[in-house]
């Protein structure tokens, strides 16, 4: 993928005005400076801004944050966990992105100045910020920053695609000696994430190729029937004639479905390990596959 100095630049440049740290502001990361989010809002953002950088394992990560958490912090949900609620808020400013936040990480943020931030590396990678501390809802995505974004949805419909469009679109993929355009002729980004409005922001419902259908056409969008149990269940099913909740600990007191369902089955940990990126997502394709093939 091909992006811009022009659009790094933009998204470093917007998303700094809301975070406002100013020069001599210390930031202790763990991120990867080969990806978009630890390249534009870490590396590129500190060095443009003055900040004071420094950059260790995430292996080692939370023990030197415990010890100095720095005035800013960009990271992924996930490592929220392994953070102490003392360390997280004498930080200033930062951004939580790269998944969903929900549940107890959710709860836990909202004694914190961080903020939600959502994007994709195609959009260099900024799309939208909350306020500091702005943690009422599981999976808010916050509001446009620097670009605009629009919810297409069909006629009598809440939930929606994500669309953007702004300076902070990458030039396109790199195919040989061609350049594949990531946005449609008329400038705007189908993202293939799916959203509801909250005021003027957005709350995430999942990503369009995560809908599955039952084998007799029935189509199930797995994220709003999940989010009541907070990660202690995955839904899948994809062809098959009931949908089959997948357990991360006990069964939730009460766990019940609007669609059909087969009896809930416990997975041991290695199971989730083996499903999870390094952001912290739970694949549900990979998760399907291994079961099945179990």
């Amino acid at each position: 993928m091909a992006l811009s100095g022009q659009a790094l630049l933009h998204v470093a440049d917007t998303h700094h005005a809301a975070l406002g740290y100013g020069p001599g502001d210390t930031i202790t990361g763990y991120l990867p400076w080969s990806h978009t989010f630890g390249f534009t809002l870490e590396l590129l953002m500190g060095l443009l801004y003055q900040g004071l950088l420094r950059s260790v394992s995430a292996t080692a990560f939370p023990e030197v944050f415990d010890a100095r958490s720095g005035d800013c912090l960009f990271t992924v949900p996930r490592m929220i966990e392994r953070l102490s609620d003392r360390a997280l808020r004498h930080v200033r400013a930062g951004i939580v992105g790269g998944a969903p936040i929900h549940g107890r990480v959710r709860r836990r943020l909202q004694a914190t100045r961080l903020r939600v931030g959502y994007g994709q590396s195609e959009c260099g990678p900024g799309v939208s910020l909350g306020d500091a501390g702005e943690w009422e809802f599981d999976d808010f995505l916050g509001r446009a920053v620097g670009c605009a974004v629009t919810l297409r949805t069909d006629a009598g419909e809440r939930v929606g695609e994500l669309s953007v469009q702004g300076p902070n679109l990458a030039m396109g993929y790199v195919q040989g000696d061609h350049l594949m355009p990531v946005a449609s002729p008329d400038g705007w980004r189908a993202t293939g994430d799916l959203a509801t409005p909250s005021g003027n922001g957005f709350v995430f419902q999942g990503r369009k190729d995560e809908l599955f259908k039952l084998d007799n056409g029935r189509m199930v969008n797995p994220v709003p029937l999940e989010r009541p149990y907070e990660g202690s269940i995955l839904l899948i099913g994809e062809g098959r004639g009931a949908v089959q909740p997948l357990l991360r600990g006990a069964e939730p007191q009460g766990f019940t479905l609007p669609v059909p369902y087969l009896p809930p089955r416990a997975m041991p940990e290695d199971f989730w390990n083996a499903c999870t990126t390094p952001t912290g997502k739970v694949s549900r394709r990979r998760a399907q596959q291994l079961f099945y093939q179990a």
